[in-house]
Order: structure tokens, then C-alpha cells, then sequence
């Protein structure tokens, strides 16, 4: 859990929007701060609809994401096996062999 905080950390250290609550993102906090990773608009606002409790709705008090959401997403290849969700044949290359 400690370096979830720690990446938690990294990644809103150099978000340039204040957060509005410390230790969550809002919608636009989020979108800034994956913005140097490559992400675009729609596809932050694909993955936080994702990644957030309520679906990224617009509920009161906002959606947000925590660092509980960033752990989770680390797990995620240890619960579900990626190269079976992509449905590709057993001869082909696997997602880390197709990245080399």
C-alpha cells in the first residue's frame, strides 16, 4: 500500500491544479494529471468513469479517485489473466513479448 501512496504522490505532484481535496482527484484534476502520459481527454474521462466507486457520474459531493483506486488498478493483473481477456491464440505473441 505504501507505494501506492508514493505513485499517488508522483502523479498528482505534478499536476499544475490544486486539488480540491487532498488525496482525491476530481474529473479535471485527473484529465491534468494524464495528460503527460499520453492519455487524451476522452480517454481520462473513459478510464475514470472506470476507475471511480459511482461509475464518473456527476453526483454531489463529485466523483472522485484515490490512491485505493490506483492500488486496485496495479492488482488488476494479478486477478484477471490478461492474455486470456484479449482471446488471442496460444501461438501468438503475448502483450509483453508484443511491447519488446
Amino acid at each position: 500500500e505504501a507505494d501506492v501512496e508514493v505513485l499517488f504522490g508522483k502523479l498528482t505532484a505534478r499536476n499544475l491544479i490544486k486539488q480540491v481535496t487532498p488525496g482525491k482527484l476530481e474529473l479535471h484534476e485527473f484529465r491534468t494529471v494524464l495528460l503527460p502520459l499520453g492519455f487524451t481527454k476522452p480517454e481520462s474521462e473513459l478510464l475514470f468513469s472506470y476507475l471511480d466507486q459511482k461509475g464518473g457520474n456527476n453526483t454531489m459531493p463529485p466523483a472522485t479517485i484515490t490512491a485505493k483506486d490506483i492500488a486496485w488498478l496495479k492488482r488488476l493483473p494479478e486477478i484477471v489473466d490478461i492474455d486470456s481477456i484479449m482471446l488471442t491464440p496460444d501461438s501468438a505473441a503475448t502483450m509483453v513479448e508484443h511491447l519488446r
